[in-house]
């Protein structure tokens, strides 16, 4: 039991830690007073505390110890110091046990040795105690000069002392981390660039923070106790009275812009965001306040100069739109002008072609039938020129259409050398097609009629510019995964470095003593584009005096049977072979058409199709009357007709019913690509160009009956 005279000491002691907590303005004098109360009380040695008490922390330090003079102390004040295993073991043991421990020979467990051996301490009392803040304290205090038995009272006591501190010292840790966060808070209050201000509800400055007295250049000190008006611009005070009303009735506002006004007159302009908070039962305004000056000056200049620019835009805009008015017109009188060029061209080249076509077909003399040959080729020549520029023309305008289909490359390549063969076999040259040779036909994708162009145009190369009993062979080459290139080489005179980049230049014809070359410069340059337009590359390899490659690169169709190709494709086919394959009844043709010198042809070349009879008509009208009249197994329609186009007779032949099951094929002078697709649109079977190739003519007449 205590005394009397240690239980005063000992309430006396408590109440003294108590008072600290008002009056010590740090940790540390707290924990000087408890331990030098200690070395008294207990009449120890040493008495200390250890932090943090934790078996998980990496290291634990001595916040504070005391010590009689003549005992060292633990030379571990705020230093780090590792936990070993030995550490972890007995706090543990402390923290478990929940009330203070002892250590001694005949206490709760030995001391250990390392503490004996370098602190001398042949006693411990110990306790863990739990602040309102942060992790465990251990508390102790060792007897070294003699071995001490804690009574059950100063182990008692001990707790109370410990749990009394604990109190204590996290009031002062809330206190201390408060005070440091309100320094804290000042300090960035006054540093932040941004300004700002507390004012209360009626505009009375409160605080504020350097940043705002820098922004008006005045001193905090002019700024404070001072209301927020003589600092603004009188014509504005009526806008921020109604802010501060807003503010105080949504409890927020903005951001939104003021303007200031500075010591030396200027106008500053300000960002503003404002808040209600509650300060001590008191509401008061907080605003952040930004200086846009330099922003705002930018942004009436920017506007000055948007609004001239502006003016320019519109001025250019209408300049752009007359350019652009004027570059449709001259495009669109372009393709007119070809068009009608075209027409023009192709209209009398239809009665000399067709006429010397039926000239070579009737029994005439072997002299006049070289002399209706001559006038075929030079016919011919001069169709090739028109489509060339037509098609350079539609190349250059985006114009150009493709049906991309998966094709059978050997069948392709036949047809092209069929086309040839003639040509080939009067100046004796030989052609190997090594791609026939394959077991493994190759299915590419493609367009057919112009992979076909292209193919002929290098064909009818190779056999221009080779030498007579020459070799023209073809050749195929997986380049890629996808890719094929197909090369045709011929044994001619071949090209240098410097005409070989000339080639693919339109209207740039290579300068070659080539006896009989024609030609307009624009083949080589339109296959070229026509390939690459379909995904594929084009080039040539060349020697002079041994030869030339040119080479095409194209896509190969997906994994597909040649069973899968599309039958549906048109090809060139020998009129002469299937002329006669006709339906033995009498089959009625309707041919519509103003131009007596085609409707002339026309009826020649029906003549010699028994058992076809024609039927004509000079105008669309009168053709669209006997049409509903003799119930025509086919008609034959001129586009260009004087009373009406063909395509408004098809609207008026399709919107009959007796007429609108009728197949239509259209006849025209145009051949733009346009053309074509308007022609499939409007419901034709066919669009057939003059001058007519009257075995291809009679083909598709033909295959409609």
């Amino acid at each position: 039991m205590m005394d009397s005279k240690k239980r005063l000491k000992l309430e006396r002691l408590l109440s003294q830690i108590s008072e600290q907590s008002f009056e010590v303005d740090s940790l540390s004098d707290l924990l000087i007073m408890v331990l030098d109360e200690m070395l008294d009380f207990y009449q120890c040695d040493r008495a200390w505390f250890y932090y943090p008490c934790d078996p998980n922390a990496k290291t634990w330090r001595v916040p504070m110890e005391r010590t009689r003079p003549e005992w060292l102390g633990a030379n571990a004040l705020d230093i780090d110091t590792p936990l070993t295993a030995a550490d972890v073991k007995v706090l543990t043991q402390l923290i478990n046990a929940k009330k203070p421990v002892t250590f001694g020979s005949t206490a709760d467990y030995p001391v250990m040795q390392h503490i004996k051996e370098n602190y001398f301490v042949k006693s411990q009392l110990s306790v863990v105690f739990y602040p309102k803040i942060g992790k465990p304290w251990l508390f102790g205090i060792h007897h070294c000069a003699q071995e001490h038995q804690y009574t059950k009272t100063e182990i008692e006591c001990f707790d109370l002392i410990g749990k009394k501190t604990a109190g204590v010292l996290g009031n002062l840790i809330i206190l201390q981390r408060l005070r440091e966060s309100e320094n804290y808070n000042r300090t960035l209050f006054h540093s932040t660039a941004v300004g700002l201000t507390l004012c209360t509800l009626d505009g009375v400055c409160v605080d504020v923070n350097k940043s705002f007295a820098k922004i008006i250049g005045r001193s905090v000190d002019e700024i404070v106790s001072r209301k927020i008006y003589d600092f603004i611009p009188k014509h504005n005070h009526n806008a921020i009275k109604q802010q501060l009303k807003l503010v105080e009735s949504t409890s927020q506002l903005g951001p939104y812009e003021s303007i200031y006004k500075h010591k030396d007159g200027r106008k500053v302009y300000v960002s503003v965001t404002s808040v209600i908070i509650t300060k001590e039962n008191k509401h008061y305004i907080w605003s952040n306040i930004e200086d846009v000056t330099k922003r705002k000056l930018l942004d009436i200049e920017l506007k000055q100069h948007k609004e001239n620019l502006e003016e320019l835009v519109q001025q250019r805009t209408h300049e752009l739109d007359e350019a652009k008015k004027e570059a449709e017109l001259a495009n669109y009188t372009k393709s007119e002008f070809l068009s009608s060029m075209s027409h023009e061209l192709r209209t009398p080249l239809n009665a000399i072609l067709g006429f010397s076509q039926l000239l070579e077909m009737s029994s005439i003399s072997g002299n006049d039938r070289d002399n209706a040959n001559e006038v075929v080729n030079a016919g011919k020549s001069l169709l090739s020129l028109i489509d060339d520029i037509l098609d350079l023309s539609n190349i250059e305008s985006g114009h150009v259409a493709f049906s991309m289909d998966n094709l059978s490359l050997n069948e392709l390549l036949d047809d092209c050398i069929a086309l040839m063969s003639q040509k080939m076999s009067k100046r004796n040259i030989t052609i190997v097609n090594n791609i026939s040779n394959y077991k493994k036909d190759v299915i590419v994708v493609a367009d057919y009629s112009r992979l076909k162009q292209v193919m002929t145009k290098l064909l009818t190369n190779a056999l221009i510019y080779n030498s007579d009993c020459g070799r023209i062979t073809l050749s195929r080459e997986i380049v890629k995964a996808n890719k094929i290139r197909i090369s045709v080489t011929d044994t001619g005179i071949g090209l240098t470095e410097k005409q070989q980049q000339k080639l693919f230049i339109p209207f740039e014809r290579v300068s070659i003593e080539q006896p009989n070359t024609q030609g307009s410069g624009m083949g080589l340059m339109i296959a070229k584009r026509l390939i690459e337009l379909m995904g594929g590359a084009v080039g040539v390899r060349s020697k002079p005096g041994i030869g030339s490659t040119f080479w095409i690169e194209i896509e190969l169709a997906k994994s597909i049977e040649k069973t899968a190709i599309n039958n549906e494709i048109s090809k060139d086919f020998n009129a002469k072979e299937i002329i006669y394959k006709t339906s033995s009844a009498n089959k009625l043709i309707l041919y519509i058409e103003d131009n007596i010198a085609n409707l002339r042809l026309i009826e020649q070349v029906i003549k010699k199709q028994s058992p076809y009879t024609l039927l004509s008509a000079t105008n669309a009208q009168s053709g669209i009357e006997l049409a509903e009249k003799n119930i025509p197994d086919l008609i034959l329609l001129d586009i260009n007709l004087p009373d009406m186009d063909g395509y408004q007779a098809m609207q008026k032949l399709q919107s009959s019913d007796a007429t609108k099951n009728i197949p239509v094929i259209a006849i025209s002078a145009k051949a733009l690509s346009s053309d074509l697709e308007q022609s499939k649109s409007s419901g034709f079977k066919e669009y057939i160009t003059k001058p007519l190739d009257v075995d291809k003519f009679l083909t598709s007449i033909n295959t409609i009956l």
